[in-house]
């Protein structure tokens, strides 16, 4: 598909970083999905109006790396569902989105190194204890934010972004999610002392909880690690989501814990509402389970942590329904223990990830 000449050159606003771009008369992104989605197999009306060819074409821009601009690309998909061209031409079981400026596939890739930093503990050895009762909001700011990182990842395509994570254990492990360093060329890791460090790579990432941990040299930075708790999570549960929306640093929102959802209950509800498997074009497993939030999240709060009165994890902020308020999703404790607990010895490079990224309902 390329672009209309009527549509080349128009000015379009960015919704991540508010800067004007202009569409350039190349190829849009295509969507590649697995031969089990059905309800995408139409071409119908692909560039029916300007609104959606625009939403496209700065989704292919821009779309290399975290949720804002991932939100923005599937809440036009989502209003648009039957207007999309959808091919079957790759086994993939996760459809990715294909910026419309190609990633070349010849960068190199160097190697994996030993993880000298990681003595190999547990996520529960790893994990600090909360407070014995529920704290007030501003004494639970000053307990959870010196845990707290802000990310600036550059793509491999040269594009800037933030998003969120935080420390567990004293090594240098920063949790965050998975597309947060999809198409990542390199990290960087900064706390709210104001320090910053390169993070070495990845030592382990899950695309199917959407989670990742990163490795820095603890020497480089307070590696405060958040706690763990032991406690279930109940539902009206008063929580806190931290991390930087929109690059706003080390904000925080209150809300509640208003469910906890497995990931084939959220894939039904997706199913029936939106019309097509949007659970599955995100690449999620239908095994994760997620906790459901009112504490507002947005772009730059992908990969912070969600923690109850205590100053706990309970989860790691994902994705948001684009079309309802305060409908949040974090991935549960439960899938970040086993994440964790099932990594290797080895330091990965950022490359070595897939070059495209994965539609996601972005926080």
């Amino acid at each position: 598909m390329s672009c209309p000449d009527q549509y080349a050159g128009l000015q379009v606003r960015c919704p991540k970083c508010d800067s004007v771009l202009q569409v350039p008369a190349i190829p849009t992104a295509e969507l590649v999905a697995d031969e089990e989605i059905t309800e995408f197999q139409s071409t119908a009306a692909i560039f029916k109006s300007r609104s959606l060819l625009v939403s496209i074409v700065v989704g292919s821009v821009i779309l290399v790396s975290i949720g804002g601009s991932a939100a923005f690309y599937f809440q036009e998909l989502w209003r648009a569902r039957n207007s999309i061209t959808v091919t079957s031409n790759l086994p993939k079981v996760r459809d990715r989105y294909t910026p419309s400026v190609p990633i070349s596939m010849e960068l190199e890739i160097p190697p994996s190194r030993t993880n000298q930093f990681d003595s190999g503990k547990s996520f529960a050895d790893s994990a600090s204890e909360g407070s014995t009762g529920p704290l007030s909001t501003e004494d639970l700011i000053k307990t959870v934010k010196p845990s707290i990182v802000l990310l600036r990842v550059l793509s491999i395509a040269g594009e800037e972004s933030v998003a969120s994570g935080f420390f567990l254990g004293d090594e240098g492990h920063v949790v965050t999610n998975y597309h947060v360093i999809q198409g990542a060329e390199s990290v960087s890791v900064e706390t709210a002392d104001g320090l910053s460090a390169d993070s070495a790579g990845y030592i382990i990432a899950d695309a199917e909880r959407d989670l990742a941990v990163l490795q820095i040299d603890p020497a480089e930075l307070n590696c405060i690690s958040i706690a763990i708790g032991s406690r279930p999570v109940s539902e009206g549960e008063a929580v806190a989501a931290f991390g930087s929306p929109r690059g706003f640093k080390f904000t925080t929102t209150e809300g509640i814990v208003s469910s906890v959802r497995s990931g084939e209950e959220i894939r039904g509800i997706l199913k029936t509402s939106a019309g097509t498997d949007i659970y599955k074009i995100m690449g999620y497993s239908t095994e994760t389970d997620w906790i459901q939030t009112s504490a507002a999240i947005s772009g730059g709060n992908s990969g912070g942590p969600l923690v109850n009165m205590r100053g706990e994890l309970i989860g790691v902020n994902t994705w948001k329904h684009p079309d309802a308020e305060n409908v949040n999703f974090a991935t549960a404790t439960s899938e970040i223990r086993q994440v964790f607990d099932s990594r290797g010895n080895e330091i990965h490079s950022f490359r070595k990830l897939p070059a495209s990224v994965t539609p996601r309902f972005g926080g």
